[in-house]
Parts: C-alpha cells; sequence; structure tokens
C-alpha cells in the first residue's frame, strides 16, 4: 500500500520547490516459504537499496546473495554472490563497506576441515549489480577470521577480527592495497583470548583503532581497545568494563578530521554491554585521545538489554544511533532501535518487530540521503524471514509488515546514496 501525504509545516510557498522533498517509509519481509533467508547487510544506491545476506532452499544448502531494492523495498534483482557449505556467514553491516569508486567490499570466511578445521578469510570486490570485479584469498598457517572491513586513506583496505594461534585467539589488523593484495598483518592480546569486532582509521595519523573483548586473568571477557600507528604497531592498550564477563566493545571516532585541524580534542565513542550479576545492562562511554575515560553510562530501560549490534551512527550533533536486541521475556531477543543525545543520554528508543514470539534481529544501520535510516535483519527461528525496515529520523516507520508509504517532509539531504 502505498500513501501520500503532505507535512503541515510546509515551507513558504516561494521556497517550496527547493526545500520539500520526498521520504519514503517501508517494512518488508523476504523468504520464510520455501527457504531460508536472513538479511544481514543494506547499503543506500542510487534509485533504491542493496541487502546482501544469506539463503538456503531444498537444492542449495548454503548461498550468500546480493539483492536490489526500489526506493519503497521491493525486490528488482537477486543474484547469488558465492554458493555452497564451505562458505561462512556474513553476520552483520560491519561485513560489507562502500567503496570510492561506487563499488562494494565483503569479507566472507572460506571453512576447511582437512586436515583440521580452518577459517580462511576472502575478499569480494563487487558492483551494485552484483557483478564481481575481483576475488582474492589471504591464506595463513593459522586460522583466521575477518568480521570488520574499512577502506583507508590510501583507497586500501584494512580488516580486524581474530588469528587463531596455539589455542588462543588474538586480535588480526590485516592491511590490503586497492587491488585487493595483501600488504602486512599485526595481531594483539589482552592476557589470552582476544578477539577484534570493529577497526576504524584515525585520520589524524593514519593508525588504526580496533574493538573487541579480551580475555583478563582477574575480571575473565572485558572490553578491550587497540589503538595503533598507520603501519600497525601498538600505541597503547585499555580494557574497560566490570568484574563479571562483558561484551566486546565497537568504537567509532567522534572527532573528524576538519575538526581535529580545528583544534578540536580527539574523542572515540565505546558502545559494549556489561553484566551485574545476572542483569545485562547496554554500555556507552566517551574515551579520549589515549583511551582514559571521559564519561561512562550503564542502559537498562528494555529487560535484558544488549549492546548495539551495529556500528553506532554518529550524527552531526554528536548524538548518536544503533540498534541492538533485548529479552522482554528473559529468554527470546527482540530488536530496538536507539538514539541518544552526545552526552550518553537517551533522546528515543523504539522496539519494531516481525514477530514478538520469535527471535528477531537487526544486523545493519545505515543513514540515507533524505535523512532517514535503512535496517537489515532476521526472523531467525524457523522459517527464516528476511527483514528491511526504513525509518525516519525520530524512529517512525509504516505501521505493518509488507507496507511503504511516500510522504512529503521538510528535510535536508544527509548523505549521498552510492
Amino acid at each position: 500500500m502505498k500513501i501520500t501525504t503532505l507535512l503541515l509545516a510546509a515551507c513558504l510557498w516561494a521556497l517550496e520547490a527547493s526545500c520539500q522533498t520526498q521520504f519514503t517509509y517501508f517494512n518488508k519481509v523476504f523468504g520464510g516459504d520455501t527457504s531460508n533467508m536472513l538479511a544481514q547487510v543494506i547499503q543506500p544506491v542510487s534509485g533504491g537499496h542493496l541487502v546482501i545476506g544469506s539463503y538456503g532452499t531444498q537444492s542449495i544448502e548454503h548461498a550468500i546473495f546480493i539483492m536490489k531494492l526500489d526506493s519503497q523495498g521491493n525486490p528488482l534483482t537477486f543474484k547469488d554472490l558465492v554458493v555452497g557449505a564451505e562458505w561462512g556467514v556474513v553476520e552483520d553491516g560491519s561485513f560489507v563497506k562502500p567503496t570510492s569508486d561506487g563499488n562494494f567490499v565483503c569479507t566472507i570466511a572460506e571453512i576447511t576441515y582437512t586436515p583440521a578445521l580452518k577459517l580462511i578469510p576472502h575478499l569480494l570486490k563487487f558492483n551494485s549489480n552484483g557483478d564481481t570485479i575481483w576475488h582474492k584469498t589471504y591464506p595463513n598457517e593459522y586460522s583466521q577470521f575477518t568480521r570488520s572491513i574499512i577502506q583507508t586513506s590510501d583507497n586500501g583496505f584494512a580488516m580486524a577480527g581474530y588469528r587463531y594461534v596455539q589455542d588462543t585467539a588474538r586480535f588480526l589488523l590485516l592491511k590490503i592495497n586497492e587491488e585487493g593484495n595483501y600488504e602486512w598483518s599485526k595481531t594483539y592480546m589482552l592476557d589470552h583470548d582476544s578477539r577484534a569486532f570493529s577497526i576504524q582509521q584515525t585520520p589524524w595519523d593514519g593508525g588504526y583503532i580496533l574493538g573487541g573483548w579480551g580475555y583478563s586473568t582477574t575480571t575473565g571477557y572485558d572490553m578491550f581497545v587497540v589503538k595503533t600507528t598507520a603501519n600497525g604497531d601498538t600505541l597503547w592498550t585499555k580494557r574497560y568494563g566490570n568484574e563479571f564477563n562483558d561484551c566486546a566493545a565497537k568504537v567509532v571516532n567522534l572527532t573528524t578530521y576538519e575538526e581535529y585541524l580545528n583544534g578540536a580534542s580527539i574523542e572515540y565513542l565505546i558502545t559494549a554491554c556489561v553484566y551485574e550479576g545476572t542483569t545485562e545492562k547496554m554500555y556507552i562511554a566517551k574515551i579520549n585521545a589515549v583511551g582514559n575515560m571521559i564519561w561512562q553510562k550503564n542502559y537498562n530501560f528494555l529487560n535484558k538489554m544488549g549492546s548495539f549490534q551495529v556500528l553506532a551512527i554518529i550524527k552531526d550533533d554528536k548524538g548518536f544511533i544503533g540498534s541492538g536486541r533485548y529479552r522482554p521475556d528473559g529468554f527470546t531477543p527482540q530488536p530496538y532501535i536507539a538514539s541518544f543525545h552526545a552526552d550518553g543520554t537517551v533522546d528515543w528508543v523504539t522496539t519494531p518487530t516481525i514477530n514478538p514470539g520469535a527471535q528477531v534481529y537487526l544486523k545493519d544501520l545505515q543513514p540515507t540521503p533524505d535523512g532517514g535510516y535503512v535496517l537489515a535483519g532476521y526472523q531467525f527461528t524457523t522459517p527464516q524471514t528476511a527483514w528491511v525496515l526504513k525509518i525516519d529520523a525520530q524512529g517512525k516507520t509504516c505501521s505493518y509488515v509488507g507496507c511503504d508509504s511516500t510522504v512529503v517532509v521538510e528535510v535536508l539531504p544527509a548523505v549521498e546514496a552510492v
């Protein structure tokens, strides 16, 4: 169903043509009949959106797909990226990034079992039609897994994850050049098992900041953050969290390069979760250039509220938005979307779902040119169903699953679609 309305607070007649634009909501599901389908990545593209996820049918055990949607969330094209049981899952939006030339890269793990179980990172570059431009692999004597990728200032790429060495995982930073060829790699560890979940390049020095978790001999699994130079040498490491096991830290630059050049202090945002006994709480913190704490906050306004499962989107006013999961009945995960002010106080929270009785997740959130956001997720409980959602800046969407609506609004575009 498509509805067209006019925002009551319209611009003055003389300015109407230049300050009004169309805003589209949608709330769509795919699969669930003859196939199990998960949507883990969504990216705005010209005229619509690109969805990446996984599916399986009676004839295809496992495949990673690329589906192009129009601006109302309706499918236009569907194409397999890779097919076969040897391919791992693209877990969330951190596995895919747009490139400066209008294409995309995706990190995928190859699973081998001979002579022993081993993970081998692959990197695929492809266009918005799903056509592969190049496909590279990065074998090592050890098992390696990469789960977060960025394009770097030299037009190459950096990936973060872990390398499993002698029964112990450690942070992995893998540097790749513009053509997808291996350049160098470094590893980092807290006390024992350590795995990276996010990576950002720090533009003021060309270095990197990685977030994840590491095992501490005194407090169990803690948030663990590593700051490096441009060639991967360690500048500093910090652990954060409580005396109980904590979730992995995801770290985002709060300071832009332009702000840094104008004298602003370097600051980062951490999102994670902490446990106090059996109570899970969302955790957010702001740290300075050397990892020292500026402030930290815990939230549990939703029962057993976990950390963002996406990398936080930083807004112009330094507020931020993300999505994660909570457990309203104490067991079954359901998604939330939350927006915060720059000081870490709550702006708004919404809890959309496609099935309140099933396990439902949102795994990617991206800003759109009209000032809203698109999200990708799925119902994990069988039948597995892909889900894509378009919301406005206040978290609102159309009212029922399967709907779309177009609204004329007064809004300034926030980003450009690829």
